[in-house]
């Protein structure tokens, strides 16, 4: 058998805010556990992603032309029902730089697969009677134009069998019948039974949020996000850091000292 070695030979990107992102590389951050992190520097050295692999994002819309992204130039607002797509917040740009911010480029921040380019799906994200048809047209346009993965990180409190129908249909026929791999966030409620729609299909990935000390976050983990906890569950299938997460932000938005974005 060929062995992967556990050393760690790969030097960190030169990205200047890496040292600050405790979910890449943990050296005990903010009082947290030194090693709980995703070990992203011996991954790196067995792959930083594929231009042949497309993250579509279902949130507020990616800045399109952000200079620290690796952006689809396929894209679309399912408010609108065409292409590009919009900006309706800031949620989108901050889920995109996790994914795939470029990395040893001397700017923001390192991306997790930046060889992976994320497909911006626009949406308001609110709680319209027409909210389940226009995410469902966002799947069904993400699978049919090439995306291999959709992450959603956003609940909804409506149930809806058309939304569900469409993200099926992208976990079969996408990847050219393979099907997408689709993930959402378990949500954000410290509840014991995860969000809608993620709980609605079994073969949807559920993420939930991990602290610096490798605990489910809560309100009482140490963060300095006492207000909120990560949702669990039977239907939840795995952990991620999800909290102090450096990423990128919009550039025309204003900032001040407490974001915790770039």
């Amino acid at each position: 058998p060929c062995f992967i070695s556990e050393d760690e030979t790969t030097a960190a990107p030169n990205d200047p805010l890496f040292s600050a992102q405790w979910a890449l590389k943990n050296t005990g951050h903010n009082q947290g556990t030194a090693g709980i992190d995703i070990n992203y520097l011996p991954a790196r050295e067995v792959t930083q992603g594929s231009s042949d692999i497309i993250v579509a994002v279902l949130d507020h819309g990616t800045q399109l032309d952000h200079p620290d992204l690796n952006v689809s130039s396929k894209s679309y607002d399912t408010e609108t029902g065409r292409s590009p797509s919009q900006i309706w917040g800031n949620h989108g740009t901050a889920c995109s730089g996790i994914i795939s911010a470029k990395t040893n480029n001397n700017l923001g921040v390192a991306g997790i697969a930046p060889n992976c380019p994320v497909m911006s799906i626009s949406n308001q994200l609110m709680g319209t009677s027409d909210a389940p048809q226009k995410r469902a047209d966002g799947f069904n346009w993400a699978w049919r134009n090439g995306a291999s993965v959709i992450s959603n990180s956003w609940r909804s409190s409506t149930f809806s069998e058309l939304l569900e129908d469409a993200i099926q249909s992208a976990m079969t026929n996408g990847r050219n019948g393979l099907g997408c791999v689709v993930t959402f966030s378990a949500g954000n409620y410290d509840s014991n039974t995860v969000g809608y729609p993620a709980r609605s299909l079994p073969d949807i990935i559920v993420v939930g949020a991990l602290s610096l000390s490798g605990k489910r976050k809560s309100s009482t983990t140490i963060d300095n996000e006492g207000w909120w906890g990560s949702d669990y569950g039977t239907q939840l299938d795995i952990m991620a850091p999800g909290v102090l997460i450096y990423t990128t932000d919009r550039t025309t938005r204003v900032r001040d000292y407490n974001d915790v974005t770039t």
